[in-house]
């Protein structure tokens, strides 16, 4: 589930009205069963974040029919000191027409609107004032926030190019990464921030030669450090490479470094995350590698690098 977003003053609330419901107030698809399926994926989400709940989360859920099935989908904003920043709190899709929910889009927002217009079938969503369309698997950003403002929102979101024929489960070449970095800082220090994000297709060569592109045109969360680091994905393995981000140190926190997640057809599951033997960043313990679902995180905070620094974390992947 994305992190570090903030509702504040009139958010929840105008999310709720949005859907036709008050704060405090059942949505009308809701059941035991489902607000049961919501709860225990959120339980799952902090256990595999390895912390404690924020003393002051609350989590607002709401019940909409995006994919015309019979089992409606859920939308969850997560909002405490540690989920929430600038720009919105931890946000999230569930399908839960499995025995477990599972995520089909993950975001840093300020409210979810269900809109009437189609992508793949499946109604899109306004998030933010971006629109977010469904690519066949998951919810994805279709135009930013910045640009849909200036222009109409597109009929129909571009699909993401078909995987190539033959591509084996365990793999994550011929899908796509998306990178983001995140940071959560001591409490009592203000609110978790998030950059945007950049996605990639995973191949040949490296994909990210510098994570710069995350500050570009003044988009980067206020607060986040970026270091001029190389970012290779292999077809079960991620890797930094600092050669050309001189030396110092990462800002300290909770948590700070960045947050990959992985999609393609089919789906991408992690099952383990493990430093590798060419990783040479001193002080990366293997609780500060933390992954769900198709997501990784690579805890960096207060760690020192220099120009021969290296981050390589190996995936096994589900079948």
């Amino acid at each position: 589930m994305a992190r570090n977003g903030t509702i504040r003053g009139g958010g929840l609330r105008g999310v709720c009205l949005a859907l036709g419901l008050l704060p405090g107030t059942a949505s009308a698809q809701e059941t035991p069963e489902l607000a049961a399926k919501v709860d225990a994926f959120l339980a799952r989400d902090v256990a595999a974040q390895g912390m404690a709940p924020a003393p002051d989360r609350s989590v607002w859920r709401a019940f909409a029919d995006l994919g015309g099935t019979p089992v409606p989908e859920a939308l969850v904003i997560v909002s405490s000191l540690w989920d929430c920043g600038t720009r919105g709190c931890a946000g999230t899709i569930l399908d839960l027409t499995g025995p477990e929910a599972r995520s089909i889009g993950d975001f840093i927002a300020h409210g979810f609107t269900p809109l009437e217009s189609r992508s793949n079938g499946w109604r899109e969503v306004d998030m933010n004032g971006a629109l977010l369309a469904f690519d066949g698997t998951r919810y994805v950003v279709a135009i930013p926030s910045d640009q849909r403002r200036a222009m109409p929102p597109p009929a129909v979101a571009a699909p993401e190019p078909a995987a190539p024929a033959g591509r084996v489960p365990q793999q994550l070449t011929g899908g796509y990464a998306t990178l983001s970095l995140q940071f959560a800082p001591l409490e009592g220090a203000g609110g978790a921030r998030e950059s945007e994000a950049v996605t990639v297709a995973v191949g040949d060569g490296v994909e990210i030669p510098s994570a710069t592109v995350l500050n570009t045109q003044g988009t980067l969360a206020e607060g986040i450090e970026v270091f001029d680091v190389a970012v290779d994905f292999g077809p079960d393995w991620v890797r930094a490479d600092f050669r050309n981000a001189g030396s110092g140190v990462i800002q300290a926190g909770r948590f700070a470094g960045p947050a990959i997640r992985f999609h393609g057809t089919p789906p991408v599951e992690i099952t383990q995350a493990r430093i590798e033997a060419e990783t040479s960043m001193a002080g990366l313990t293997p609780e500060r590698v933390l992954f769900a679902g198709d997501s990784l995180w690579i805890n960096t905070a207060g760690l020192a690098y220099g120009p021969d620094t290296v981050i390589r974390i190996g995936l096994t992947l589900a079948p």
